[in-house]
């Protein structure tokens, strides 16, 4: 296979296309992909400018020098979990190989990583103390996440991560007691680096927000590896159906997304493409530069998602060595030391953590890491050689002043790479939760948007660039399930216009398997106004298009025109419009109806409310045709009898809602049959249908188990909880809204959780009180009998 992503790709670039994607990184070059995967485009339809002479963006495997050929990655280096990975799925499909460094995320959870070596100064830390420092760290990441999920969360969100923590070691009971261990303030700084390594900011950019996950924090579970092939082999593979698709060496000047004939997309060279929709896979900083221009400026919504967002810095720093002077088997080395005796401006460059790719690759290389806006100042004010420098002098002060003088290096800037401007996307403390979505919104119908920045689970891992670009794909494969018409503006046919037109868009949007289009003449004779002011229904006479099939562009310019088979340039020859007819499908959705009734309902207590509960549960809809004056109505009283009339979108709903009244012992008959509707209509979700006779019981009863003795969290007693639900089906809302919550007891109706509380006896008191009278309430529904058998 062809190295596609260093060979530039040699292909002529057409007026025009479907489709342009801006970047051939893995989000560009995966949503080309996808694109032709799908059957709806081909290779003529879709074309990728890519500014480099390669692709691959920030996905780039090269050989670390001539005389060491071995593969060294100047950008994406790891799999970040191999448990649900899209790129575990794509290895096993392109026979690309993995090997483990860690069964977990070594930067997050070190102490899963085996022989991950701790030093201070010259000293190498014991195991025990190696394990008693992760433990720390574990400590650590357990009250940041505590505190993020906490009901006081909100009061640090404004802060930095750097503030965060240490108002945590001035209040927290268990840290200011490891921070009375040995090096307790070092451990804490070295753990911060780590953090700092993974998210790729300083503590001084990030915030509290990145701690609200419980443990995987933007990767997936399972062993983190690295690709000893490379791992531009994913990229070559995707591209490898691309090789007359993608452009290199073109650079985008601007983007005009306003004009009549689609999307026109200006090269610095001079050359314009347009194109119908263009899918923007450029980095964040490339976007953040100004070099791309839009025209109208891009929407204030998404301008400021993209002001508050930064790139975040990666500096690796790979110097290899005349011989391996350190443990062969160590996977990282992490230095507590951040001080030194030597006078060098180099050291003012400090490495806390250390890869060994001997260990990866049998190799003499050691990887530093420098981070954030750090390395950005060393990147303005050091040569690759000072750094590599840096790195020397930390080895020598770790393993003494035997170590030998290295013999080559390599040093990645991508924060002076003018297509990149940076490493990657970063949420820092300025983000606004929502701005990775904004980010990906498409704009004008016509400008979508991929890369690791829009995904907010994976940013900034190859997973989010990976899934950004299949997702822009199946955004215009769907809509190009959806044929689209220009309507004729000539007065002969105004009201054909009218007639369907709805709300007179300047477009009829209709699902293309769906979609009618005839020439506007029966018998040869142009049809006249009166002739469709009440609608169209009979089609006898008129000359179908085979429109579905063909390109939009196509459509309109003559009756031959039309036709599936002929070239740009046959279509192109063919003069005279034509009026063309467009016959819209009526708007139906197959839905499922449950009906029933329940006799005596008025004599039952809570019988509506839980049916009520139940259709909400499985996302009922009202039935246009039952509305009763300006109501939508599911359930309703004829007399004493409670009617049952909702539905489903799916099947499986309706029969688990049926399923369901069942299992509340109300006897009803439920019929299931399919129902076509308008899908304009239904759309209103349930609500309000409590009413006055409706007695609401308390869906749950809370009471205390125990209390601590002493303050747990700042001024606060923490309290642990007993929280049993009034049935099965609130038990299954409830217990997906606990804070640290588990389900305790057989019968699944019983949770345990815990608060912090400042009055510890004044809590207990009143949880006493209210405990007692939802037992009342609870004790009088169940004495009740129930209405029916």
């Amino acid at each position: 296979m062809p190295n596609l992503s260093s060979e530039p790709i040699e292909t002529p670039l057409e007026a025009s296309y479907r489709v342009v994607v801006i970047g051939a990184g893995l989000a560009g070059v995966s949503a080309a992909n996808e694109l032709l995967s799908s059957g709806h485009f081909d290779t003529s339809d879709v074309c990728v400018l890519e500014a480099q002479t390669r692709i691959g963006g920030r996905v780039q495997t090269k050989s670390f020098s001539d005389s060491l050929p071995v593969n060294v990655e100047v950008g994406a280096a790891w799999i970040h979990g191999t448990e649900g990975n899209p790129f575990a799925a794509l290895a096993k499909q392109f026979g690309i190989s993995f090997k483990e460094i860690s069964p977990r995320n070594p930067w997050l959870h070190p102490g899963s990583c085996s022989n991950f070596l701790l030093f201070d100064g010259s000293r190498q830390l014991s195991d025990q103390q190696t394990a008693e420092t992760w433990a720390w760290q574990d400590l650590l990441m357990r009250k940041l996440q505590q505190l993020a999920r906490s009901d006081h969360g909100h009061e640090h969100r404004d802060k930095t991560l750097s503030a965060v923590v240490e108002h945590l070691l001035d209040s927290d009971r268990e840290l200011l007691e490891v921070m009375g261990g040995v090096k307790a303030r070092a451990k804490i700084e070295l753990f911060l680096r780590l953090m700092e390594a993974w998210f790729g900011l300083t503590v001084e950019d990030l915030n509290l927000d990145v701690f609200v996950e419980t443990d995987l924090m933007g990767d997936d579970p399972g062993a983190h590896c690295i690709v000893p092939a490379g791992m531009e082999r994913f990229i070559d593979h995707l591209a490898e159906p691309l090789q007359d698709v993608i452009h290199t060496n073109v650079s985008v000047a601007s983007i005009n997304y306003d004009g009549a004939d689609g999307v026109i997309i200006e090269c610095n060279d001079g050359r314009r493409v347009t194109a119908d929709r263009v899918i923007v896979a450029t980095s964040l900083g490339l976007l953040q530069s100004g070099k791309l221009h839009f025209q109208p400026e891009l929407p204030a919504v998404k301008t400021g998602a993209l002001k508050r967002s930064k790139m975040g810095q990666y500096m690796k720093v790979l110097v290899q060595f005349p011989e391996v002077f350190w443990p062969k088997d160590a996977t990282f080395m992490g230095q507590l030391q951040t001080k030194n005796s030597s006078e060098g401006t180099e050291r003012r460059i400090y490495f806390p953590l250390v890869f060994n790719y001997h260990l990866a690759k049998r190799v003499p290389i050691l990887e530093g890491v420098l981070i954030g806006d750090n390395a950005s100042d060393i990147s303005a004010s050091f040569t690759d050689e000072e750094i590599a420098h840096a790195l020397f002098l930390q080895m020598q002060e770790t393993f003494g002043p035997g170590v030998p003088e290295p013999i080559n290096h390599f040093i990645t800037r991508w924060d002076q790479d003018q297509w990149s401007v940076g490493a990657y996307s970063c949420v820092t403390a300025r983000n606004a939760h929502e701005d990775p979505d904004l980010l990906k919104q498409t704009v004008a119908n016509r400008v979508l948007f991929a890369g690791e920045a829009v995904d907010p689970k994976y940013q900034g891992a190859l997973q989010a660039a990976y899934f950004s670009g299949l997702e822009a794909a199946a955004e215009l494969v769907a809509q190009n399930l959806v044929f689209e018409v220009e309507i004729d503006d000539a007065r002969s046919v105004i009201a054909l216009k009218k007639a369907i037109k709805v709300e007179k868009p300047d477009t009829i949007k209709v699902e293309a398997d769906k979609l009618q289009l005839f020439v506007a003449k029966r018998d040869d004779a142009w049809l006249t106004e009166s002739d469709v002011k009440n609608g169209v229904k009979d089609t006898t006479g008129l000359k179908r298009l085979d429109a579905a099939r063909s390109r939009i562009s196509d459509v309109g310019l003559s009756e031959d025109a039309v036709k599936s088979d002929r070239s740009k340039e046959e279509v192109a020859a063919l003069k005279g419009p034509v009026n063309v007819m467009v016959l819209t499908p009526d708007a139906e959705k197959r839905f499922w109806l449950v009906t029933g009734s329940v006799d005596n309902a008025l004599a039952t207590k809570g019988i509506r409310f839980r049916v009520y509960r139940l259709v909400a549960s499985y996302l009922g809809y009202y039935d246009p045709a039952r509305r009763v004056g300006d109501k939508d109505n599911a359930l309703w009283y004829e007399g004493e009898t409670l009617l049952i009339h909702s539905l489903f979108e799916t099947r499986e709903n309706a029969l688990m809602f049926d399923n369901a009244l069942h299992d509340e012992c109300i006897t009803a008959l439920s019929p299931l049959n399919g129902h076509n509707v308008s899908t304009k209509l239904p759309w209103t979700k349930v609500h309000e249908w409590y009413d006055a006779r409706v007695l609401v019981l308390p869906v749950m009863n809370i009471s205390v188990e125990s209390v601590s003795e002493d303050f747990v969290i700042g001024n606060r007693y923490k309290v642990n909880l007993i929280v049993r639900a009034l049935d099965a089906g609130f038990a299954r809302l409830i217990a997906l809204r606990l804070k640290e919550g588990f389900v305790a007891s057989d019968d699944g109706l019983e949770m345990r959780t815990f608060v912090y509380v400042l009055n510890k006896e004044v809590f207990c008191k009143c949880m006493e009180w209210k405990c007692k009278e939802v037992e009342k309430k609870w004790k009088e529904h169940n004495d009740m009998a129930s209405a029916v058998d």
